[in-house]
């Protein structure tokens, strides 16, 4: 409902610094480092569903999220590996576990989306929360 570029970086650094801030140590990035992965993510989502608006507009939904779900964790290892994370062969497996696990959850995640935005995008209040 809200098709801006800027929405989806919006919602992502939002997360980012909730995260950063109630949970500095979780999730493998230290405090406000967890800010680089969530703007990569939130930038590659916006850019992805502003430029294939035309060519693609339902699978642009499908491409953007996949393909900004696969950068938000390569920007994450890149930002352990940066800060002194070996990258043994156990880092490359878990990391490789981590990205078919990302995939396979954006997709359903995306599938979802789409199932219950067909169902509601008719509704009155629907309607009266777009945007002009």
């Amino acid at each position: 409902m809200l098709d801006r570029f800027g929405t989806l970086c919006a919602y992502e650094l939002a997360w980012g610094l909730l995260a950063a801030a109630f949970m500095p140590a979780a999730g493998g990035q230290p405090g406000f480092m967890k800010l680089v992965p969530a703007l990569v993510q939130g930038v590659a989502f916006d850019a992805l569903f502003s430029l294939l608006r035309r060519p693609m507009p339902l699978g642009r939904a499908y491409v953007a999220i996949l393909v900004g779900g696969l950068l938000g964790p390569v920007a994450a290892m890149g930002v352990r590996v940066a800060m002194g994370m070996p990258w043994a062969t156990a880092a490359q497996v878990l990391f490789g576990i981590s990205l078919v696990t990302s995939l396979l959850i954006n997709g359903f995640g995306v599938y979802l989306a789409l199932l219950v935005w067909q169902r509601i995008r008719n509704l009155q209040i629907v309607a009266m929360l777009r945007l002009p």
